[in-house]
């Protein structure tokens, strides 16, 4: 089934400022943004109550001299380009390593650096016992897991030639905590080479659960060529961290994408695609959860080849990608269907400015999707990367073109700002609306195309009386990890003007630990 509307576009920023390889949406609704190959460092923010960007300088005073980093001799900027980033439980984000150009060798290498910021840029742990990685990442992938730590993934290591780091790192952020800080896996059998910008999903379901899935997404070519879990803490004797699964294998494709589709109230287990990769139309999936043995199958291919493209999960659970050279249009994922063989796609309508490599894409709390960044056809003097497209665009999705559906949008008047895991809380609408879901959408974390913090949580609900609703939290944080997230009521179709969208509110803030 179609929809009636494609949606529109509008150029909001002409100069974004920075160039937005990296981006994130913070609690306070903004995006920040940033390109961090020269120094200082410039870091932007998007502000979409007016359109209004600022950028700040921030990094530009570390890391101190010696003998605190005795081996950067004082020659290497906080390079924050190119790393992995997400948030943690409290709401700040976290960036790990990035990219070591100074000294420049002739290619690239990862640093050990932890950022945070808070408000405010800082090392992580401070600036006198600063967070550091045992060795570099470059292209590393970040995942959180259910207890609020995270685990940092592959990326080139800080010295010699490009070498994946094949060593996971721990890192746990409760100051408290003994293991405060990061810490490298040191047993060998915990150690392998997989690749640059992993695909990463944490399992929601079944043996595995609060494992991390390592898909066939990368940003490389490679001889990886079968997903694998990795247990964090595993029980058996000896431990065993590596799981190969999906027997059926099936080649990864450089600079594809991979979205972990909407996690319903009843679901046992969960479904994740690969979506595109070295220009192909390709979309894989597999699933993971109780009784289930994971393979990949092949899905209803995209309309157009796509690579470096953007996949953005929206609230009514269709999945939006766009981007990719030369490409400028997006196409939907649409999965109303619950048989995932009948799932098609459609056309949405045409970007404004082409988005490729370096392009980042993300859901903001208003339901519009912002998208910046994209290398450019043209050298510009001084950039190395000739990553200088900085428009911002937004496009207004198919559920709000309508005039008469946006004005008459469900509003949250009343909700609780905290819940913990299954716990009911209760949710107040400003008038009465017939609602499909409450959905839970985590504040995107994306770079290289790739979200990772991206998770649609659809929730269970009660009806008081079409006003006050009776809401479930997330069973545990293997479903959803324990953070900030965005919570949107959703109308159902037959609300809309043309029967055929569930139309979204605006989204509030709540905490889930």
């Amino acid at each position: 089934m179609s929809i009636p509307y494609s949606g529109t576009w509008e150029i909001v920023v002409t100069d974004s400022l920075v160039t937005a390889i990296h981006a994130a949406l913070l609690p306070d609704k903004r995006v920040i943004y940033w390109h961090g190959r020269y120094m200082p460092v410039l870091c932007g923010f998007y502000t979409p109550s007016n359109n209004a960007v600022g950028w700040d300088s921030a990094l530009d005073s570390w890391p101190p001299p010696d003998p605190i980093h005795p081996d950067y001799n004082g020659n290497e900027a906080p390079v924050i380009f190119c790393g992995g980033h997400t948030f943690l439980a409290d709401g700040s984000l976290i960036i790990a390593g990035g990219e070591r150009t100074r000294p420049y060798a002739g290619y690239f290498r990862g640093l050990k650096y932890t950022y945070r910021y808070d408000g405010s840029w800082t090392p992580a742990g401070g600036v006198d016992t600063p967070h550091e990685m045992a060795d570099g990442r470059w292209y590393p992938s970040v995942t959180r897991l259910a207890d609020g730590r995270l685990i940092a993934m592959s990326g080139y290591k800080y010295l010699g030639p490009p070498t994946i780091n094949d060593v996971p790192e721990l890192y746990d952020p409760d100051e408290n905590a003994q293991g405060y800080g990061w810490s490298a896996y040191t047993a060998s059998a915990a150690h392998k080479d997989i690749p640059l910008y992993p695909g990463n999903h944490l399992i929601p379901f079944g043996d595995y659960a609060g494992c991390i899935l390592y898909d066939l997404v990368t940003w490389q070519g490679t001889s990886y060529d079968q997903a694998h879990i990795f247990v964090p803490n595993p029980s058996s004797d000896p431990p065993v961290y590596w799981i190969p699964v999906a027997q059926n294998h099936m080649v990864p494709l450089k600079a594809g994408n991979s979205v972990i589709c909407t996690i319903k109230p009843d679901d046992t287990f969960a479904r994740i695609l690969n979506i595109g990769g070295d220009h192909s139309s390709t979309v894989k999936m597999i699933e993971i959860g109780d009784g289930i043995t994971p393979e990949w199958t092949n899905l209803e291919p995209m309309m157009h080849g796509r690579m470096d493209a953007n996949a953005v999960v929206l609230p009514d659970g269709n999945i939006m990608v766009l981007g990719s050279a030369n490409m400028m249009t997006p196409e939907l994922l649409i999965t109303e269907d619950p048989d995932p063989h009948k799932w098609e796609w459609m056309e949405l309508a045409d970007m404004t400015v082409n988005r490729e490599y370096h392009s980042t894409a993300l859901l903001m709390h208003s339901g519009k999707v912002w998208v910046g960044g994209s290398r450019v056809p043209t050298m510009v003097s001084g950039e190395f990367e000739k990553d200088m497209e900085r428009r911002i665009e937004i496009y207004t999705p198919y559920y709000m073109q309508n005039a008469t559906d946006l004005a008459n949008r469900p509003v949250i008047d009343s909700w609780d700002d905290e819940i913990a895991y299954n716990n009911r809380f209760d949710l107040a609408l400003s008038s009465a609306k017939n609602i499909d879901s409450f959905v839970l959408i985590g504040l995107p974390s994306v770079t290289h195309a790739f979200n990772m913090n991206q998770r649609n949580i659809s929730l269970s609900f009660e009806t008081k009386d079409n006003v006050n609703y009776l809401i479930t939290a997330p069973l545990n944080g293997n479903i959803a990890p324990p953070g900030i997230y965005m919570l949107f009521a959703v109308r159902v179709k037959s609300d809309s003007v043309s029967g055929e969208v569930k139309v979204p509110s605006v989204a509030v803030n709540i905490k889930i630990s």
